[in-house]
């Protein structure tokens, strides 16, 4: 299991990523001053073993280095960590890389050589943002119990979104790889929502749609069907101080549940209960109520 240190409450933690050392000591001399806690790394290897031990706020990155680049490194954070603050530095007639890296989740960029001018009032920036959330959070946390409603339409595109969001929403009690498990299992639920639930798609359709290359073009037939365009997904959520739950309520017939608890390598029907069985691996409980539209998830803190 992977060891975080743990910060310093309001101090902001800044990862300087970059081969050159004339380049990494520059950069470690402008923001030295600032009263931030500095994290050195030379290598794409080394940012990474060290992003995750320390989780900074903010990483500049330099974006050519051998072996392991800037955009792998981003590539790599983006998937896990969808908060940090990166700013990517780029050699100046290299601005082509700089658009990638933004395109790829990259907050800002500067052009080398960096000067003190543009690097620290950027930081001074993005460190008012950081600190603002710290103070957001901590008050969250005070917090003994929170609970809203959301309902959204039959929506494919907005489904891994919303999944997001909730996760998010428990940051005040569950860690990062909490947060990640409860994203995943969320986005299983909300699919089969709307994929079996709102939108009445069997496993038999699914399986025909997959052989014949159509299964977008199924989505597009029953999310225009009179019988299913207007049908909604409802979702309950309740943190308490020690747990999280959500309720998700679909608009479909239901189903008989119990059969997609356990998989059997040789149940082909049970291939696309998987996304129930993933979600019970990440949660402490999962439970379909009635006839089968109603789910309950919940997550305990460790």
């Amino acid at each position: 299991m992977r060891i975080k240190e743990k910060k310093r409450d309001n101090v902001t933690t800044i990862m300087l990523v970059e081969d050159e050392e004339i380049n990494l000591r520059l950069m470690e001399g402008m923001l030295g001053h600032l009263g931030h806690k500095l994290i050195l790394a030379r290598n794409g290897k080394e940012a990474l073993k060290k992003f995750y031990k320390y989780m900074p706020d903010i990483v500049i990155l330099d974006i050519l280095m051998p072996k392991i680049s800037g955009i792998e490194v981003l590539k790599d954070i983006r998937t896990k960590e969808t908060g940090t603050i990166v700013i990517m530095v780029t050699a100046s007639n290299k601005e082509e890389h700089a658009i990638e890296s933004l395109r790829l989740g990259a907050n800002n960029y500067l052009k080398k050589p960096v000067h003190y001018d543009d690097l620290v009032p950027l930081i001074h920036k993005y460190n008012s943002t950081i600190q603002k959330k710290s103070m957001e959070k901590l008050v969250l946390s005070k917090m003994i119990s929170r609970k809203f409603t959301m309902e959204i339409e039959n929506n494919l595109q907005i489904i891994p979104k919303i999944a997001q969001y909730l996760a998010n929403e428990t940051s005040t009690i569950f860690d990062n790889d909490d947060i990640i498990s409860v994203n995943i299992a969320l986005l299983e639920l909300l699919v089969n929502a709307f994929e079996h639930g709102n939108l009445g798609i069997s496993y038999k359709d699914k399986s025909e749609a997959i052989a014949e290359k159509r299964l977008d073009r199924l989505y597009h037939e029953r999310t225009n069907d009179p019988t299913y365009k207007n049908r909604k997904i409802k979702i309950e959520f309740i943190l308490e101080k020690e747990s999280c739950e959500w309720i998700i309520t679909d608009e479909g017939n239901g189903f008989i549940s119990d059969k997609y608890t356990e998989l059997d390598d040789n149940d082909r029907e049970n291939e696309h209960g998987r996304g129930i069985f993933i979600s019970n691996f990440h949660l402490n409980e999962l439970e379909y109520i009635g006839k089968g539209n109603i789910v309950r998830a919940l997550k305990k803190k460790k």
